[in-house]
This record gives C-alpha cells, structure tokens and sequence, in this order.
C-alpha cells in the first residue's frame, strides 16, 4: 500500500511537470507512514472503527 501510495504521488507530480521524488523522498514517506500505522495501532484505531461500523448496523 505504501508502494502504491509513492507511486500515485509521482504519477502527480509527472502530471503537473515535476520531477518525481528521491530516493531519500520516497523513504520519508515510507517512514512516515510506518510511525503513523504504529501511533494508530497504539491509539486503538482498530477498536475505534469497530465500534463505529457496530453502531452503523444497529442504527
């Protein structure tokens, strides 16, 4: 899913004329998204979106 996430930001910026990212770019990103799935996991997203999709049925 990262993969596809750096990939659609390059295939952006070639549609706006930009060169597409660095490696050292495409690693932050890589990163980035890595510490915030783990932040979430530590939140308890998990639970939170089961809760929400439980009280979407029941309404």
């Amino acid at each position: 899913m990262i993969h596809a996430f750096i990939n659609r930001i390059n295939a952006n910026l070639k549609e706006f004329g930009k060169q597409p990212l660095s490696g050292k770019q495409n690693a932050l990103i890589a990163v980035g998204a890595l510490v915030g799935s783990v932040v979430l996991a530590q939140v308890g997203i998990i639970d939170l979106i089961a809760k929400g999709y439980t009280f979407m049925v029941t309404a």
